[in-house]
């Protein structure tokens, strides 16, 4: 834990690095150290008051950085190449060993690569069979002179190539109440809410102030305050309809929403996400209340996610989306709701594979991981991974080398 640098002790390092001037921003216990490992990770060295208190770091403005050569270890740093379903990934080791790589979605792995025992310090492995969009853990082990060891783990998120329809606008038209419909049909498509207020576009909002904060985008309409009290109600109820053509293979709903302080949205009458409500099982109900706020307790910053298509029971043809909104404590003096939601189809894209020559050779460029090299003499093959493997570009061939084919493979 830190007890942080005060003003002198900043001063004495500046001065110790030839510094003439300096400006300190801010200090104390929200100074935290930072130092990047034998592979290239980030790693804090300390935990800072800020980190104790909220469990995350602090934005502040003051920075003093150190650069030196990088520390020497067993494993150098790991470069990661990501593709859609596949990533190449590159590393060193200080002396000649084996190659392998452990990885898988969480930090448990459950995935590895072939062994390639032959010992080397330059290491390369193809990762397949991935999901993209999906975060994934990975470490590099090797054996060198009989000694296991393996290297800290890394993390990538796989890339998505894909087709994307918006459903529901930002500006999209609601119907909209603030009576109690605890245990009533309200997120079904056949629901009758033509006795609801509306449609009126969004973003929708109420404020015990009278008018919503400036900095809140498009705020186009607004909601009742409930006269018992003069807030804004605990819950508002929200339906709109939109057209879609079902949902293909690989599909997601991506939302980007604007919701101070909670929400539940339903699909068609299936709940779908919560964003600041109590985990399910919880039982939501009218007088239910958020359990966090969003930004400095207004909807100035946006929330989004995204739904898998196989948790969306989206139909071609009319589909409804239903979301309450719920306030963090009944006396709070405003409410916002708004949204957009994007149907994402995921595409199978092949590489491309680009060829250069000159006077010192052959150069071969692709720019996605996940591929190898591969090379032929002939059309019909037999095709051979280039020696390496090669899986990240570019590739140079040596002058004079035998004219051949290549390809990339996954």
């Amino acid at each position: 834990y830190s007890d942080g640098a005060d003003d002198g002790e900043t001063g004495g390092w500046l001065l110790l690095v030839g510094a003439y001037e300096g400006i300190n921003l801010d200090g104390g216990g929200s100074t935290t150290m930072s130092m990047l490992d034998t592979t290239g990770r980030a790693v804090r060295l300390n935990r800072s008051s800020a980190v104790a208190d909220s469990g995350k770091e602090r934005v502040v403005g003051s920075h003093f950085g150190v650069f030196a050569k990088p520390l020497v270890g067993f494993f150098g740093a790991i470069a990661t190449h990501p593709d859609d379903t596949a990533a190449s990934v590159v590393w060193t080791t200080s002396v000649p060993s084996t190659t392998q790589v452990e990885y898988g979605p969480t930090a448990e792995f459950g995935m590895t690569t072939l062994l390639v025992s032959t010992p080397t310090t330059n290491h390369t492995a193809l990762l397949t069979g991935l999901t993209p969009g999906t975060e994934y853990f990975l470490r590099a082990v090797g054996t060198a002179a009989n000694v296991a060891h393996d290297s800290d783990p890394v993390t990538f998120n796989t890339l998505v190539y894909a087709n994307t329809k918006e459903l529901v606008a930002p500006t999209n038209s609601w119907r909209h109440t603030s009576a109690n419909v605890d245990g009533t049909p309200w997120t079904t498509t056949g629901f009758d809410d033509s006795s609801w207020t509306g449609p009126d576009p969004a973003v929708l909002w109420s404020d015990s102030y009278g008018v919503p904060n400036a900095d809140i985008p498009q705020a186009s309409s607004q909601l009742s305050t409930d006269p018992t009290t003069g807030f804004p109600y605990v819950t508002y109820y929200f339906r709109t309809h939109f057209q879609s053509q079902g949902v293909a293979p690989g599909a997601a709903l991506r939302f980007s929403a604007y919701i101070d302080d909670g929400a539940v949205l339903y699909l068609n009458g299936k709940e779908i996400s919560r964003v600041r409500m109590e985990d399910p099982p919880a039982v939501i109900a009218n007088d239910s209340l958020a359990t966090l706020y969003p930004c400095s307790a207004d909807a100035t910053c946006s929330d989004d996610f995204s739904v898998a298509g196989t948790d969306a029971p989206l139909v071609a043809g009319d589909n409804v989306l239903a979301v309450e909104v719920h306030n963090f404590n009944a006396a709070s003096h405003d409410i916002t709701f708004g949204l957009s939601m994007t149907g994402v189809t995921s595409l199978v894209l092949p590489p491309t594979l680009a060829l250069a020559a000159d006077a010192s050779g052959v150069t071969l460029s692709w720019d996605r991981g996940g591929f190898a090299l591969q090379q032929a003499a002939a059309p019909e093959g037999p095709w051979t991974d280039v020696a390496g493997p090669v899986v990240v570009g570019p590739y140079t061939t040596t002058p004079g080398e035998a004219a051949r084919l290549y390809r990339l493979r996954r």
